[in-house]
C-alpha cells in the first residue's frame, strides 16, 4: 500500500478563461457548475465509482495496475491500492466494505477489502469479456456484464458465487470465444456492457452496446421485465434518479441522452448533448481517423445524478465538457463546460493514440456528499473536479 501526497495541480490557463466565459453567459439566478481542481492521477481510467458513506471516489487505472482512493470532500488522492491487473469495471459494496473490481482478462470478479486494501476474494464469470459491474446494496448480488458473451450474471457476494446468467437480446458473439477486435466474429450480438441498479425498486438495466436497446430485469428474481426499450444508437452510459425515476442513457454514436420513464418503461424524451451525432453514422468503426465528416460528442460513461437538484450529469469525450440536464424541464440546461484541458486534437483521436492536444472526458461521477462531479480526464491523466452546489 502506497500513500500519495495530499496535494493536487489546476489544468493549464486553458481552463479558467473557458470557465469564465460559461459563468457569464448563465443566468444570475441559479449559479452553473464551476471548476474546482485537477487531481494528477495515472493512464487509462476505464473503472471507477463512489463511496458516499465514506466520502470516498475510486479510480482504476488500468496502465498502472492500481486503485486510487480519493478523498472526495478534500479533492485529494489519500491512498493507493496495488492490484496485478487492469480493471475495467469498479462497484463499492456497503454492507461487506469492500470494492468490487471487474478483472476483464482473466473473466472474474475481485473483490478488495477496503480497510485492508488488500485483493481477498475471486469470481469467476461465466461469458466472454466480463466489462462492467453495478452492485444491489440490500440484496447483497453484484451484477457483471459480459460484452461478447451477450449475458449480466448475478453474483451472491457474500457467497462468492454465480447464481444465474441472463442473456440479453440476442445473446453473444458468434463464433463463441471469437475476438470482435481482430474481425473474427460473423456477428456481434447484443454486446451488453453498461449496467445500473435502482436501489429503490431493485431493478437492474443494462445497455446493449450493439442492439440499441436497454434490458430491464427484475433484481430479485433475475426475470426480464417486458419488452427492451430502444434508445439512441451505441448507448454506452446509464444513469439512474431513483427519487423521479427516470434511466438517462448516454448515446455515444448519437450524441444524444434518451430519458425513460421508468413507470412506463419507455423513451420519453431524447436530447442532444455537446456537439452532437458522428456523422456520417457508424464512420467511426471505419478505424481511421479519416472515417468521420464529424465526430460529434460522444457522450460516455457513468450519468451523475443529483437528486436534490435533479440535475444528470453527461461527460462528452471527444469534446472534453460536461453537459447538465434539468429533470424538471427535460433540457440541457446551458452551454456544454469545458472540464478539460480542451477538445481533443485530431477528432477522435484518442483511441488511436494519436492525439497532440486535448483529453477524453470519460464517466461523470456525482458525490451527494460533497456536491462535487468527478469527470475522468484520460488523456490529461487527470481527474477534473466539478462544484455543483
Amino acid at each position: 500500500m502506497k500513500t500519495m501526497p495530499t496535494t493536487s495541480r489546476r489544468l493549464p490557463n486553458i481552463l479558467p478563461l473557458a470557465f469564465l466565459a460559461y459563468t457569464a453567459a448563465s443566468t444570475a439566478a441559479s449559479l452553473p457548475p464551476s471548476f474546482a481542481t485537477a487531481i494528477p492521477i495515472g493512464g487509462g481510467l476505464f473503472a471507477s465509482g463512489v463511496n458516499d458513506w465514506d466520502g470516498e471516489i475510486y479510480e482504476a487505472s488500468a496502465d498502472e495496475r492500481k486503485v486510487y482512493v480519493l478523498d472526495a470532500a478534500k479533492t485529494v488522492v489519500k491512498d493507493v491500492i496495488d492490484i496485478d491487473f487492469a480493471a475495467n469495471g469498479l462497484a463499492y459494496y456497503r454492507k461487506a466494505d469492500q470494492i468490487l473490481l471487474v478483472d476483464m482478462g482473466n473473466e472474474a470478479l475481485k473483490i478488495v477489502d477496503r480497510k485492508t486494501r488488500k485483493v481477498v476474494g475471486s469470481i469467476s464469470i461465466p461469458g466472454h469479456h466480463a466489462v462492467k459491474v453495478a452492485v444491489d446494496q440490500t440484496l447483497g448480488k453484484a451484477w457483471v456484464t459480459s460484452m461478447h458473451g451477450g449475458s449480466v450474471s448475478v453474483v451472491d457476494i457474500k457467497k462468492g458465487a454465480v447464481l444465474d446468467t441472463i442473456t440479453i437480446g440476442t445473446g453473444g458473439a458468434q463464433p463463441p470465444h471469437c475476438n470482435a477486435w481482430a474481425g473474427e466474429c460473423a456477428t456481434q450480438g447484443s454486446t451488453p456492457i453498461q449496467v445500473a441498479v435502482d436501489q429503490k425498486r431493485h431493478r437492474v438495466y443494462v445497455a446493449s452496446y450493439v442492439e440499441n436497446h436497454i434490458t430491464v430485469i427484475n433484481g430479485k428474481n433475475h426475470k426480464v421485465i417486458g419488452s427492451r426499450i430502444p434508445v439512441g444508437s451505441v448507448p454506452n452510459g446509464l444513469g439512474i434518479n431513483e427519487k423521479t425515476n427516470r434511466i438517462y442513457v448516454a448515446n455515444w454514436q448519437d450524441g444524444t441522452v434518451s430519458i425513460i420513464n421508468g413507470a412506463k418503461l419507455k423513451v420519453m424524451a431524447t436530447l442532444p448533448v455537446g456537439s452532437g451525432a458522428q456523422e456520417p453514422a457508424h464512420c467511426y468503426e471505419a478505424l481511421e481517423l479519416t472515417g468521420c465528416q464529424k465526430w460529434g460528442s460522444m457522450p460516455i460513461g457513468d450519468i451523475g445524478v443529483n437528486q436534490a437538484k435533479n440535475q444528470m450529469y453527461v461527460a462528452n469525450a471527444n469534446d472534453g465538457t460536461l453537459s447538465v440536464i434539468d429533470g424538471r424541464t427535460n433540457t440541457v440546461a446551458g452551454s456544454p463546460l469545458p472540464v478539460t484541458s480542451g477538445k481533443l486534437l485530431p477528432d477522435g483521436c484518442f483511441d488511436f493514440g494519436v492525439c497532440t492536444s486535448g483529453s477524453a472526458a470519460r464517466s461523470a461521477l456525482f458525490s451527494k456528499k460533497t456536491g462535487k462531479v468527478f469527470i475522468d480526464s484520460v488523456h490529461d491523466k487527470t481527474i477534473s473536479v466539478i462544484d455543483v452546489r
